[in-house]
Formats: structure tokens, sequence, C-alpha cells
């Protein structure tokens, strides 16, 4: 059984016994759920930690007992660290920055953070807060020019990778030279380039992705489908081989590049193809 939260009027002092993380050189612990944090390093600037899955479905009233204390660990640390608490549902906090002379801090959350906000600092700040379903700190590690932290949000950025797949998977169907079939493609060249894409993937570093790639992949291949059984008829599910007309998958891919000129549908076809 999970542990019950006390009253924060107690102050309670947990004994915690924490294992120093060497990597990313902090660390945190919720208060009054004493636990070693665990951290996922995204690229060169970021690093994701979840909440206790017991605080997932914390009221809007109870999320502001919930106290956190934060450390950088017992290495020097010469970067500013930005840190950012996401909650799906509600929107994104700011606990402002830790530097090496400010190693350690407690906060109360929302009343020690900036008001929730819309506007997310970067691109994979928007896709966990608009993709995710668990919340999570997102600590931003500002060790270079602040251009170079924004292009690789954007490099890593849900949005990137879905449209770099969908350009990559509309390349390979329309490269096809013509055949006897006029110009269509044959259905089993989607799942051929799936299995191509799973491949390739597993040589690619973790650390690169926000979401599990793999499952971006099946979600645009499951996208691609639905399209086609919506607009055209074409059910490429229900039998093995069916030739596709170029002119379809052209208009898929259209649809899905001129959503990027929209903030909303992009949000929409974001949640679309990872659920």
């Amino acid at each position: 059984m999970d542990p019950q939260p006390v009253s924060m009027d107690s102050d309670p002092q947990p004994v915690v016994n924490q294992r120093t993380p060497s990597q990313p050189g902090f660390g945190y612990i919720v208060l009054p759920f004493p636990q070693e944090a665990t951290f996922k390093q995204i690229g060169r600037h970021f690093t994701l930690s979840y909440l206790p899955s017991a605080l997932a479905d914390t009221t809007y009233h109870e999320i502001n007992t919930i106290r956190i204390c934060l450390w950088l660990g017992p290495e020097q640390q010469q970067i500013e660290t930005n840190i950012f608490l996401i909650w799906p549902g509600y929107g994104i906090l700011s606990f402002g920055e830790l530097f090496s002379k400010q190693k350690s801090t407690v906060i109360r959350l929302i009343n020690d953070t900036g008001a929730f906000t819309d506007v997310a600092p970067n691109d994979i700040a928007r896709d966990l807060l608009y993709i995710n379903r668990r919340p999570c700190l997102l600590f931003i590690w500002w060790s270079g020019p602040p251009n170079s932290v924004v292009l690789e949000a954007t490099k890593l950025s849900l949005k990137t990778l879905v449209l770099s797949m969908v350009g990559n998977l509309a390349k390979e169907l329309l490269d096809t030279e013509p055949g006897m079939d006029g110009d269509a493609v044959q259905s089993p060249m989607v799942q051929r380039w799936y299995l191509t894409m799973l491949e390739s993937l597993r040589l690619v570093p973790k650390d690169q992705f926000l979401f599990d790639p793999t499952r971006v992949a099946h979600g645009i291949v499951t996208h691609l489908g639905k399209s086609l059984m919506i607009n055209h008829r074409f059910d490429i599910r229900s039998r093995p081989m069916l030739y596709i007309p170029k002119a379809f998958i052209r208009v898929w891919a259209e649809q899905i590049d001129a959503s990027r000129q929209s903030e909303g549908n992009m949000d929409s076809l974001l949640k679309e193809i990872l659920s």
C-alpha cells in the first residue's frame, strides 16, 4: 500500500539513504515520499525525472501542499540549472535556477514557483505537457550558448521526429519507379519501411529521443492506414496486398506537413500518433 501523506505542518525529517547520483549530478526527494530520484538524460542539456506514481492523480489543491527538496549533488556545479515541473492537465512551473553556491533548496509546489502557464520554455517542455501522462521534473543545463540549448530542444522535439519519419516514409514509397500497375505502390512496402526503421533505431543512443521512437514509428504507420481508410476507403490492414495510388500518399504527407503551420493541429497530430 502506498504511504499516506502527512500534514506539512509537522515538518517531517525523513531518513533518506541516498546513493550519490554521479550523472547528472543532482537529485531530489519529495516530502513525505523519501526516495532516490531516477533520471533520464536527453541530449546534452536536458534531464527528466518522473514524480512518484502516487502523486499522479493529485488535485490542484493537494499539489499546493507538496514539498520537494532539490539539490545539485556533492560536486561543485559551475553551470546554471533551470528546473521546471511539468504537470499534464495543469501546466509548466519554473523553480528558477540552482548554482553551486546555492546547491540545495526546499520548495513548496505552486507557492514557490511561477504560475501555471500555457507557454512552454522550449519544445521539449511542450511535448511533455501535451503528450505525457505523468508529472515530471525537467532539468535544463545551460552549459553552452543559449542558442545551442534552444537548437537541441528543437532537434529532440517530438514534432521534429514525426516530421522526419513521415518524410522518410513518404520518400520511400514515392521514389519507386512506376511499374505495370501504374503510379502505385504495394502495401507491403509500408510494413517493410516499418521493420527497417525499427532496425535502424536500435543503433541510435536512447538519449537522442524524448519518447520511445519505435512507438512513434508505429503511430505513423497506423496514422497512414487510418488516413487511407477514412479518405479513400483503402483498408491496408484487411488484405495482404493492395496497390496504393501514390497520389493518396502525397495527400497524407502534405496534410501532415501543413499541420506544422497550426500549433493546435500539430498538438492534435502528435497526441494521435502517440495514442
